[in-house]
């Protein structure tokens, strides 16, 4: 008559393969995540900075330039808006975001 043990639970090495499978698991969690989280910042940085950029005045302006009225009326409108504070703002922000990449 032979003795056959009972055995019960896991290997050696299927307890290792578990354990494997659960860390890769865990791992490509964790870089989604991180991924996640940056293009968060990244998105919450752009809006951030389209929040600042000025705004156009009211001022009309023409399509066509057919006279010198339409030259002043366009000469009023670019006058109404400041690039030269947002522009350094601007790049400064791309080269932190280029960064990122």
């Amino acid at each position: 008559m032979s003795i056959r043990r009972n055995s019960f639970g896991f290997a050696a090495l299927e307890l290792a393969l578990a354990a494997v499978i659960v860390g890769l698991i865990g791992l490509v969690g964790y870089k989604i995540y991180n991924t996640q989280k940056e293009n968060d910042k990244i998105t919450n940085n752009t809006e951030a900075v389209l929040e600042q950029m000025p705004t156009a005045t009211n001022i009309a302006v023409p399509s066509t330039i057919n006279s010198t009225s339409d030259l002043e009326q366009a000469e009023k409108a670019l006058a109404g808006y400041d690039s030269s504070s947002s522009d350094n703002a601007d790049l400064s922000k791309l080269d932190s975001q280029l960064s990122a990449f």
